[in-house]
């Protein structure tokens, strides 16, 4: 079906995901396995799903061999347009699988970026147009280094928090 804003993250050696808005399905986020080193068409499972609702400015980045953080910005209703992230896990026995969604921002979230900075911690930042395009970042963690799929959202008012 037809997609747009993909965006791709290398998982290890000779696996990555590719995540994008597919259009026939009312243009949710989703996301897919890729493996280079069969021969044929590199799919290698069906679509896990990253939200639920309109799926807009997409990013990954690589969170440690098997894992990738995805940011994006969904609307699940008229005008939401919040920012959400979730870890990305390759389990060799289970496949592709999505931890939960956090909040990022619930603002008017765009220009979303997004980088690993430590073995457990990353940094999302994004344009709020809630608050007159103000550039803002918040710092994500992951328990064990993201190893149970979980993305935690520091507070903005914990010191001991802060990238």
């Amino acid at each position: 079906g037809e997609a747009s804003s993909l965006v791709l993250a290398r998982l290890g050696p000779e696996l990555a995901v590719v995540c994008f808005t597919d259009r026939s399905r009312e243009e949710q986020g989703v996301c897919r396995l890729l493996d280079t080193s069969v021969s044929g068409p590199f799919v290698r499972e069906g679509l896990v799903p990253l939200s639920s609702g309109l799926t807009r400015d997409l990013v990954l980045a690589p969170a440690g061999l098997n894992k990738a953080l995805a940011c994006y910005q969904v609307s699940e209703w008229l005008g939401q347009q919040q920012g959400r992230c979730r870890v990305l896990v390759h389990v060799p026995e289970r496949g592709l699988i999505s931890g939960a969604a956090v909040e990022v921002n619930v603002g008017r979230t765009w220009s979303l970026t997004l980088s690993r900075l430590y073995d457990d911690t990353a940094l999302a930042c994004y344009t709020d147009s809630s608050e007159q395009d103000h550039g803002k970042c918040r710092v994500l963690w992951g328990p064990w280094g993201w190893e149970v799929a979980e993305a935690r959202v520091c507070s903005p008012f914990d010191s001991s928090c802060v990238a």
